[in-house]
């Protein structure tokens, strides 16, 4: 059997082992060949396996240096190739697609990095001046106008999609991370210095409350009026979309309450005044002042009952039926017809201060947008036809 001169490769544990032997497989190339050889089939299937173990390298390569060292190793290893060693041709081009593959994953994650670093800065300065509250609402300043728009967030959410899509082997399921979350650092683009970790941007972007939910809760915000409010900043600045959705919902749900209460309670007053009228006109009464209130039983009566309007009424939070009843009798005690009527219109305007504040509420909370009654008062009916007829 012919003798070959020896391409074998040792067993090989890192990177300098392998550039070692194809440093000194070069000058043993002319050695003579009397001394260490072997066949020629068994120096291929040696050298081959060195191969697998660059290739393996590479694979597990998760860092710029890491790729350095692997393509050096590899240029090493395609100088030393035998000509006929056609397997370790064919393993010489799959570690070269490798380290290409693997360092262009490497660099499309550098990239994302980098990018969310950015974009992440790009908002920082803009929430700082609203967590001082230097502006008060968003909309009132032309730098939020700037900023929080729904173009712009909705621009930025689509960067951090593709942000989030190369932490991952598969970026539809995301099931696996890549193996380079880490072993990346940020560095100053002056001094060279290291400025930060992948890992601290991953999570200033993608952190409970990382950027992407804080935009998510200010396009939440935007819905409707187009307005960061003051009352939905703390919600924007901490990315708690789930807590401003219930702040929302509780505060709608309490305002529309309320507001049909003031205006149930304003329309009693009401149909009270009507029916004081009609007492005074049959009964002839002509002095208001010191007739007192009690002769009217069935107003009175109706007057003091209890239902549920009282019940939800902020007025008598804590009470129960008994001691609504009371406090609702002892407001007439010894009053005039006189000190009835004023006594009521006092009321409707304190309903209508409560319901003007009420509306602002829920108008703040509901998106812009202004409450409306199923059912329209007397006096808005009146209005609306007159300003028909007009």
């Amino acid at each position: 059997m012919s003798k070959y001169r020896s391409q074998q490769m040792p067993r090989l544990l890192t990177i300098d082992d392998l550039l070692t032997f194809m440093s000194n497989h070069q000058k043993n190339k002319s050695a003579d060949a009397s001394s260490n050889t072997m066949t020629q089939n068994q120096a291929y299937n040696n050298y081959n396996k060195g191969l697998d173990a660059l290739i393996e390298t590479i694979e597990n390569s998760t860092n710029s240096n890491d790729y350095i060292n692997s393509g050096l190793s590899l240029q090493q290893a395609a100088a030393t190739l035998s000509p006929g060693n056609t397997e370790g041709n064919f393993k010489i081009n799959q570690a070269t697609q490798t380290a290409s593959s693997g360092y262009q994953d490497f660099m499309n994650y550098t990239d994302a990095i980098d990018s969310g670093n950015k974009l992440i800065n790009r908002f920082k300065d803009k929430e700082h001046l609203l967590s001082i509250g230097m502006t008060g609402s968003i909309s009132d300043d032309s730098i939020w106008k700037d900023m929080y728009t729904v173009d712009n967030i909705t621009s930025a959410l689509q960067k951090i999609e593709s942000f989030e899509a190369n932490l991952y082997t598969d970026p539809m399921k995301k099931d696996k991370e890549v193996k380079y979350i880490g072993n990346y650092h940020l560095k100053d683009g002056v001094t060279g210095e290291v400025v930060g970790k992948d890992t601290d941007v991953i999570q200033g972007v993608l952190g409970k409350t990382g950027l992407k939910n804080r935009l998510l809760t200010a396009l939440s915000s935007l819905e409707g009026d187009g307005m960061i409010t003051d009352n939905e900043v703390y919600y924007v600045l901490t990315g708690d979309l789930d807590g401003l959705d219930t702040a929302r919902t509780k505060h709608v749900k309490d305002s529309r309450a309320n507001l049909v209460s003031y205006r149930r309670s304003s329309n009693t007053i009401r149909k009270f005044q009507k029916e004081l009228f009609n007492y005074m006109a049959k009964q002839d009464i002509k002095d208001t002042k010191t007739t007192t209130f009690n002769v009217m039983s069935s107003v009175f009566n109706e007057l003091t009952s209890v239902d549920d309007i009282d019940r939800n009424n902020p007025m008598y939070d804590g009470l129960d039926d008994e001691d609504i009843k009371a406090l609702k009798l002892n407001q007439y005690a010894g009053m005039s017809i006189n000190d009835v009527m004023n006594h009521w219109e006092r009321e409707l305007v304190k309903y209508q201060i409560y319901s003007e504040r009420e509306a602002v509420t829920y108008k703040l909370w509901n998106y812009g947008k202004d409450f409306e009654f199923s059912e329209p008062t007397v006096d808005e009916i009146t209005k609306r036809l007159i300003d028909k007829l007009n």
